[in-house]
């Protein structure tokens, strides 16, 4: 009885970490209108294709940047833009966020061809700022003049999706799901009703490739399991 319930144990640990989730898709390139200066520059200074990454408005192509490199932004654009915080004056420096005045930004993103794609994720900020209180807070937003895309616009499908804010103190994730497509590039335009729009990260799925992303921790249970096994069998 004891050795059933020990295996039961270890293989309900086992389910928990063989938790598997959608493959992330590489992006060869993409192409895009630079971002804008305002307290701060706010461009995508990292940029490694053609154009002037450090002037505004200059068309950068056949390169990656800050809108691909992994690093997702987990703070308001007023606290990662300059060494000062919201409400303060610091220096400008290279932060994680791509920002647009008065653009709809439109980046196209090339892949290997035949690449299936059925989500994207956005990460955009909604400055959560309020003025009054001097302090980050859930629902007070547009500090700044920066408020979260209200729409994504996928022109591969012709279809737009509705974003809009969400009260949580911080940047916002954005998940479209939509039906699967064989495509080498992906052209995505953003939308919204304030003067500004702050994107630090935009990924690519396809949810029908599945990952284990814990597979070292699964190793690690097993050996545990087999451990304890050879343990008790000696003991018997």
């Amino acid at each position: 009885m004891k050795k059933v319930v020990l295996f039961l144990c270890i293989s309900g640990l086992l389910s928990l970490a063989n938790v598997a989730h959608a493959a992330l898709i590489s992006v060869n390139a993409y192409s895009m209108v630079n971002g804008n200066t305002g307290s701060y520059t706010y461009h995508d200074d990292d940029y490694s294709g053609s154009g002037n990454p450090l002037l505004n408005g200059s068309f950068l192509s056949g390169g990656t940047g800050k809108l691909t490199d992994g690093v997702i932004a987990n703070d308001l654009w007023c606290n990662t833009e300059s060494t000062g915080v919201c409400g303060t004056i610091g220096s400008d420096i290279n932060g994680l966020y791509v920002g647009w005045l008065y653009t709809a930004p439109t980046i196209t993103f090339s892949f290997d061809p035949g690449t299936r794609i059925d989500r994207v994720v956005i990460y955009a900020d909604d400055s959560e700022f309020n003025r009054a209180t001097n302090a980050v807070q859930p629902g007070a937003f547009g500090f700044g003049g920066v408020a979260a895309p209200a729409a994504a616009e996928i022109f591969e499908l012709g279809q737009t999706f509705n974003l809009g804010n969400v009260a949580n103190g911080g940047p916002n994730r954005y998940v479209i799901d939509f039906n699967a497509i064989m495509t080498s590039a992906l052209t995505l335009r953003l939308t919204g009703l304030s003067p500004w729009i702050f994107v630090s990260e935009i990924q690519f799925e396809d949810t029908s490739l599945r990952v284990d992303a814990n597979a070292p921790a699964t190793a690690g249970i097993f050996a545990f399991a087999l451990a304890i096994l050879v343990w008790r069998r000696k003991k018997s």
